[in-house]
């Protein structure tokens, strides 16, 4: 075992798209507030993972981004045009 920390092997950490457990954000909805992945709390109330506290912050623009792409996509699809470009 010695104190050789360099040798001991991390097991479980989950990695999401590049950005590890250690680097995650979340948006709590019940305290309005971006707290570190280590903070987070039930499912239910967080929204994430995001890369930085910023983007954490900034949750509601990535959002009305997303509502806003998938409104587009439901729009040409109503009226028939299947492609996938916007």
């Amino acid at each position: 075992m010695g104190g050789d920390r360099g040798s001991v092997m991390r097991v479980g950490r989950r990695e999401t798209g590049g950005v590890s457990d250690e680097n995650e954000w979340y948006w709590d909805l019940r305290r309005k507030v971006a707290v570190p992945a280590s903070q987070r709390g039930p499912g239910d109330n967080m929204l994430g993972p995001y890369r930085s506290r910023a983007e954490a912050m900034n949750w509601k623009a990535k959002v009305e981004q997303r509502n806003d792409g998938w409104d587009d996509a439901d729009e040409r699809w109503e009226q028939g045009d299947t492609t996938t470009s916007k």
